[in-house]
This record gives structure tokens, sequence and C-alpha cells, in this order.
């Protein structure tokens, strides 16, 4: 908080494309100095909207292929990152010479979906690489998605899912 004119030095949205009247109510509150907005899809529309929300405003994406498309069809000069989170894992990692467990390895994050990617290859690239790495799905919890996505048993002790985090 900037003290001396009673505004906010930076406004930081994650995902304001979902509730667009919460973050302009907010602009009008805070009255900030920047606009920070992580955006989660890129909808033409909705991310012009977002630009008239406050004279000065950042946008990043949370992943390359939707920078790329807002830069073709918004022309906004804009970013991506990838935002990350240290898990703390409810269990203690285990290191024997039969097994080694803990939260490790690799992610996808998204919806948990075979129309979004070829999970059948994911698959099989795992089963070709270390038996000790893991592939963690990261996504919103949706009754049977994981069994779904037809995990091989021989890489069971391999693949876990993270809901709702």
């Amino acid at each position: 908080k900037n003290e001396t004119t009673s505004t906010f030095s930076i406004a930081f949205f994650v995902s304001p494309e979902y509730n667009i009247t919460c973050v302009r109510q907010f602009i009008a509150n805070a009255n900030p100095d920047l606009v920070a907005l992580m955006v989660h899809n890129g909808g033409t529309r909705v991310l012009l909207d977002l630009t008239r929300l406050h004279h000065n405003f950042r946008i990043v994406t949370l992943a390359p292929h939707v920078r790329d498309f807002v830069k073709k069809r918004a022309n906004l000069s804009i970013d991506w990152m990838l935002p990350t989170l240290v898990l703390n894992s409810r269990k203690a990692c285990v290191n024997t010479s039969s097994s080694y467990k803990c939260t490790r390895g690799i992610a996808i994050q998204g919806a948990l979906s075979s129309k979004r990617r070829n999970y059948t290859q994911i698959f099989n690239l795992l089963a070709l690489l270390d038996n000790h790495l893991h592939l963690n799905l990261v996504g919103a919890k949706r009754a049977g998605a994981l069994r779904e996505l037809g995990v091989p048993p021989r890489l069971s002790g391999r693949v876990f899912p993270h809901t709702n985090l």
C-alpha cells in the first residue's frame, strides 16, 4: 500500500476473466497503480474487456499456446508464466532398495480428459522412462476421470492424481 496516495501499488488477479465484475469493483475500490492479470483462457472479447479495466495493466497467460493465441487474435503484447506451488506431501518420502515414494516427478495440469491430450501416448512414454519417475495429474475432481484415462496396471504405482488443490 502506498501511504501517500492511499492506493495499492499493484493488484494481481488470477483467472480474472471468470468474474470481471468483481475485478472491476476491486480495482475501483483499491485504486492500484498497476493491475496484473494472469489469464487462464484466451477469449478475445474477454481479454479486450480486461484491458479496459485500468490504464496501466500487464497480462500474462498460464501457457505459451494461450499467449500465442492472444497475440494473434487480440494483437496484445503479453507473456506467459508458470505458476508454481510447493506441494508438501502428507506422506514422508521413503527410500529403500525396493521403493522410493514421495511427491516428485513430472506434472500435467488441467482437465483430466482424453479429449485434451493423448494419455495413451503419455503413459507409453512414461513406461519407457526411469521406474522411479512419477506422473502427477493435477486437475479438478471429476468422478471417474482417472479411471477413464486408462492408466495401465503396470503404471498404477507411478501415476498420482492431485485434485482440487
